[in-house]
């Protein structure tokens, strides 16, 4: 009689297989959290790039006020430069203007208080029409 080995054993894992379940498929639920997380990036990444756009808009718009603020100064200096009283004394003397040696008072007599106008003022009085030459 010839003697016969006993077949090899394998260890035996500890996995066993469920009825009924399909371990490669996906179900209806991991399939709505997937398409969910996938949604959410795409919204995280759309609302970084509208705040990147909406911080270069603000950079563009401060290096604006920023050229108005400039602009602004220097027609305040160019104003306050004309309205110099050394540079209008000095435009004057180009126009041969100058300053009277005297100062006098110019009056102008009233109407009649016979006018159709009515009373225009008291009787004999003259009215202040210019001073002239104060220096």
């Amino acid at each position: 009689m010839a003697t016969r080995t006993a077949p090899l054993r394998l260890p035996r894992s500890r996995l066993r297989v469920i009825p009924g379940r399909q371990p490669s498929s996906l179900s209806v639920r991991q399939f709505g959290w997937l398409v969910l997380a996938v949604a959410m990036f795409f919204a995280l990444i759309y609302s970084r790039i509208y705040l990147d756009r909406a911080a270069f808009q603000i950079a563009t718009l401060e290096g604006q006020i920023a050229e108005q603020q400039t602009r602004y100064d220097q027609l305040r200096l160019e104003v306050a430069q004309l309205e110099s009283p050394q540079r209008i004394y000095a435009e004057a003397e180009k126009m041969n203007m100058v300053l009277p040696g005297e100062a006098r008072t110019v009056y102008a007599p009233m109407p009649d208080t016979d006018d159709d106008g009515g009373q225009l003022a008291t009787s004999g009085s003259t009215v202040l029409l210019a001073t002239v030459g104060a220096k």
